[in-house]
């Protein structure tokens, strides 16, 4: 029954993801945005899968935690976006980092910082894991579509993430970690309030 129920999440979660190619490639996706607590946000979403994860009895391979190292308070960064969709591109960064780091144990790192460019200033969200790191063979197609090395991916969710931060304002980026094994996924919206 535990192998039915998984796989119909996974048909489910592979027919949203089409669905959202379509709406991409044929210009059709509509946003909802409204101010959005972006601290509250992934501290909302990092519990819950620290949840799963204990659920999983996976505590032992993997650790994840949120830090937020914003000048000032953490809760006064409100970006403008629409919050089904970010919640989609944090969960999508996270089910990879989950994917990768569980072959190898380790920690997942969620970041929380702030950027100023010109009058601008940024929220930056990164994902960090301790796992294999970016294939070299992908790294130039990563956020397209189909583009995977995993035996249980479909290649679409990187693809996603980058069409929907774009379409919030946003930048996304990837990269090996630069201070030991894994990488660094991550992505920035302009915040809109004066904090």
């Amino acid at each position: 029954l535990e192998v039915i129920f998984r796989n119909a999440k996974r048909l489910r979660k592979l027919t949203e993801n089409i669905l959202d190619v379509t709406r991409i490639e044929s210009k059709m996706l509509k946003l909802s945005k409204e101010p959005v607590n972006l601290h509250n946000l992934l501290q909302s979403i990092v519990k819950d899968y620290q949840t799963e994860i204990i659920k999983e009895n996976r505590t032992e391979q993997v650790r994840l935690s949120y830090h937020p190292t914003v000048n000032g308070n953490p809760a006064n960064i409100v970006v403008e976006a629409d919050i089904s969709r970010l919640i989609q591109i944090i969960s999508n960064l996270l089910n990879n980092a989950l994917r990768f780091s569980r072959k190898v144990g380790g920690s997942i790192e969620v970041t929380l910082t702030e950027n100023t460019e010109g009058n601008n200033k940024f929220a930056v969200v990164n994902v960090i894991d301790s796992g294999e790191g970016i294939d070299p063979r992908i790294q130039a197609n990563l956020f397209t579509m189909f583009s995977t090395n995993s035996y249980d991916g479909t290649g679409l969710g990187l693809y996603l993430c980058k069409n929907l931060v774009e379409a919030q304002g946003g930048r996304i980026w990837a990269r090996n970690n630069p201070r030991g094994k894994g990488a660094v996924f991550g992505f920035d919206l302009r915040i809109v309030n004066g904090s």
